[in-house]
């Protein structure tokens, strides 16, 4: 039946933590057209999702989930403490309500105190998990090692990808503090990299990288998504600044 709704709707599904849910249904959903799947908790007695849910099952659900590419949502009373242990998993949202609510009510006015410390809470866990970590894309393995021992020299931690639809995969699973990703490759290149990866809302910083682009290709890049472009030889001074650019 929700086959038959128009395309342009977006179906999220929702299992509930604490009715043991088969997440194996997760595999299906796809191809049944959900965008997205979200795991809650149907009694708010018996606390948040972390209290009801073993961290082998949250961690199950969110890699069943990104291995079909699906939105990952968790939610179910989460709390201020909650946050610390969710974000390793890479959920694309965290869903809260009472925990934004004047004392912590579930059915009472929202508390602007309460969501600023939510949102710091999670500011804070991203810029931990993406410090100092780097994403390389580009289909040359020489390119990939000079830059590599660049960026590695200068204290960060570096991933490395053949293509852009390794590099998207590589997102999909860590945080960066910014991503170089070569404009030519085989099997997707940048440029369509880049257009995906915006598609998903996913604000991470990335740099187009060229041996020989003109005026045209930088314009074409950066009304893509991508917000720089460098070109070979890159100036290692000049990429830790953009790096390290809040």
């Amino acid at each position: 039946k929700l086959a038959t709704l128009p395309q342009t709707l977006n179906l999220i599904a929702v299992l509930f933590a604490d009715t043991q849910p088969d997440l194996a249904v997760v595999d299906s959903l796809a191809d049944a057209g959900f965008k997205g799947v979200m795991l809650d908790t149907m009694n708010k007695g018996n606390g948040s999702l972390t209290q009801v849910m073993a961290k082998t099952g949250i961690a199950r659900f969110a890699g069943l989930a990104k291995d079909r590419q699906l939105l990952c949502g968790l939610a179910g009373s989460l709390r201020l403490d909650d946050i610390a242990a969710l974000m390793p998993h890479q959920p694309d949202y965290l869903g809260f309500r009472g925990a934004l609510c004047q004392e912590h009510n579930r059915t009472a006015q929202l508390s602007r105190s309460s969501i600023m410390q939510i949102k710091q809470a999670i500011d804070t866990q991203n810029l931990l998990q993406a410090e100092n970590r780097i994403l390389i894309a580009d289909d040359s393995e020489i390119n990939r090692l000079i830059l590599g021992n660049m960026l590695e020299l200068s204290g960060y931690t570096v991933d490395a990808a053949a293509d852009g639809a390794e590099a998207l995969q590589f997102i999909s699973e860590n945080r960066y503090q910014m991503a170089l990703i070569d404009l030519s490759m085989p099997v997707m290149s940048g440029l369509e990299m880049i257009k995906i990866l915006r598609s998903r809302h996913n604000p991470l910083k990335v740099a187009a990288i060229s041996t020989f682009a003109d005026s045209n290709q930088k314009t074409e890049a950066l009304a893509a998504g991508f917000d720089y472009c460098l070109t070979r030889p890159i100036d290692e001074e000049q990429l830790v600044a953009l790096i390290n650019l809040r």
